[in-house]
């Protein structure tokens, strides 16, 4: 073989190489965690005093485990609970993990393990997060969406997903035959 063909073998060679090497980063850097987020009951009357679970499944093809979980009360992040919350609690926090209620001065509900605990939610695990929130149809569209966020243990700072589960809410009397 002449010295153009080894040339040629070798460009051929290193494109193949950067193009492996590409998607592997993408694929093991960029899906961090991938968080289902459920929240029930997902229906609620007016005005009722209702406590929520909301279960944090960490996917099965996720790189990384999942460390923070934020409960908003305040869907957009103007500094202002959201119109159709009568009332918001924190729940306690699950065995291992550490509640930190910053409803007062940043509107959420911050569950907190630390990086290296056995308590993270690891990949194809979930774990459930209590919470306790009085709604009303005052925002006009018979519901709310809360913001959750789930930080995992990337270091040297975690990757950060947002879900938008959806309650709903229904004042009219049920019939009965």
């Amino acid at each position: 073989m002449d010295k153009r063909g080894k040339t040629k073998i070798a460009i051929y060679f290193f494109i193949i190489i950067a193009t492996i090497s590409t998607i592997a980063y993408a694929v093991f850097v960029m899906a961090a965690h991938d968080a289902s987020v459920l929240i029930t009951p997902n229906f609620t009357n007016s005005l009722m005093d209702q406590q929520y679970k909301l279960n944090i499944k960490n996917v099965l093809l996720s790189t990384n485990r999942i460390r923070e979980v934020r409960i908003y009360d305040d869907e957009n992040l103007d500094g202002i609970r959201d119109a159709g919350i009568a009332d918001f609690k924190c729940g306690p926090a699950p065995s291992g993990w550490i509640l930190t209620n910053r409803l007062a001065d940043l509107n959420y509900c911050e569950y907190i393990t630390t990086v290296n605990s056995s308590f993270r939610i690891f990949p194809g695990n979930s774990l459930n997060f209590i919470f306790n929130v009085s709604l009303s149809e005052l925002n006009n569209v018979c519901g709310n969406r809360f913001r959750v966020s789930t930080i995992d243990d990337a270091s040297p700072i975690g990757e950060v997903e947002f879900n938008f589960p959806e309650i709903k809410v229904d004042d009219l009397p049920q019939i009965t035959k």
